[in-house]
């Protein structure tokens, strides 16, 4: 029997189709790093702020993934990764995407607003803002895109940040640095590893004008040494332990090495995703270090 024939079971179905919808690891990803922007940032924690930073935070990223769908609903139709997804797939309508992303990101900047002040509250709607109305249509018309989606993507640390304290610390500042930089090297190999499928979605990501991979590469390769001299900076101003800049600085030699071999071997696609994996496994390493090798 189909799920849906069941209405206990079709309720259930569509539930699971609108969380699809908040792209659950991209916000999850939103979320921790508000979280460490927050619990880094020195001042009077409190559980209220916690709170809206988790849920605010949460709801914002949500909406803004399920507004990035609606908009790209055609897009994703043509594409073989992205044609099941609930809006494109028929699941949910157009209509239903567009109202949940809006609930969605007004209930996170509201909410956030409420209990933790103006600053977090404006900080999540630029994060809704760019990724939704400058990030996504700009993936259409220019490459340069994903350098711009690396802003919305670094902002969250910043919610948290301010939550607590209007100014921002080094623990804000670091991860927004870290997370932008990371960012390029990890959306670099997934441009190239669905090649295809951005053309076939129209989309004018790098990996549409390389015909070898060298040159998707190389920014990729470029931004995971930019990533290694930002997570040495914090030593080299007297703000971290040594054991800090050796742990932070072999995770960076680790994603240049993974990018080299990308640079040298663009048509090893095994090669390619293990860059992937290995931007996939820095970050959470990186926070601990960071968590344990900073001085506030």
């Amino acid at each position: 029997m189909h799920t849906r024939d069941n209405p206990a079971n079709g309720i259930k179905a569509l539930l699971s189709d609108y969380l699809e919808l908040t792209k659950p690891g991209l916000s999850l990803m939103s979320v921790v790093t508000a979280l460490f922007g927050y619990f880094v940032t020195p001042g009077s924690h409190s559980l209220t702020a916690v709170f809206a930073v988790f849920v605010g935070t949460a709801l914002a990223a949500g909406g803004a993934a399920a507004l990035n769908q609606w908009l790209e609903r055609e897009e994703d139709a043509r594409m073989e990764r992205t044609a099941d997804r609930p809006t494109p797939s028929g699941r949910i309508s157009a209509l239903g995407a567009f109202a949940f992303g809006m609930l969605l990101s007004f209930a996170g900047v509201g909410l956030l607003f409420a209990l933790a002040g103006f600053a977090p509250a404006l900080v999540a709607a630029a994060t809704i803002a760019t990724y939704v109305a400058l990030y996504t249509p700009l993936k259409k018309l220019h490459w340069i895109s994903t350098y711009v989606g690396a802003l919305p993507g670094a902002l969250p640390p910043l919610i948290g940040a301010t939550a607590l304290n209007s100014s921002i610390g080094l623990g804000g500042w670091m991860l927004f640095s870290v997370l932008a930089a990371w960012q390029i090297p990890h959306f670099m190999a997934i441009a190239w590893l669905y090649k295809k499928d951005y053309i076939d979605g129209d989309f004018a990501m790098l990996s549409r004008y390389d015909d070898t991979g060298k040159t998707v590469a190389m920014h990729g390769l470029l931004f995971s040494i930019v990533l290694t001299a930002i997570c040495l900076f914090p030593y080299f101003i007297g703000r971290a332990h040594w054991a800090y800049a050796v742990l932070s600085g072999l995770l960076g030699i680790w994603m240049i090495y993974g990018s080299v071999q990308f640079f040298r071997h663009p048509e090893d696609r095994n090669v390619v995703r293990r860059l992937f994996f290995s931007t996939l496994i820095f970050l959470p390493i990186y926070m601990i270090v960071f968590l344990l090798g900073i001085q506030a």
